[in-house]
């Protein structure tokens, strides 16, 4: 296999782990919240769990920018 596609592979592997076994109900019900700091709070955490796996496999700077993506589209 080359190393593109194991990349990919880790990569969709830990987006799905963070959509899933990483994200508690009380995140998830808090991403809803109808209060901004609560919701805002909960998307910058969910954000940053999906960024922590994109900094440790290609870098920090694109784990932000992961983070800031993430947290913004599941907004």
């Amino acid at each position: 296999m080359s190393e593109e596609i194991l990349l990919f592979g880790a990569l969709l592997l830990g987006h799905a782990f963070a959509d899933s076994l990483l994200q508690p109900p009380g995140l998830s019900q808090g991403k809803r919240s109808s209060r901004a700091s609560e919701r805002w709070r909960s998307l910058a955490a969910h954000g940053a769990i999906h960024g922590f796996f994109v900094a440790v496999l290609l870098s920090p700077l694109l784990g932000l920018a992961e983070l800031l993506a993430h947290a913004l589209i599941d907004r």
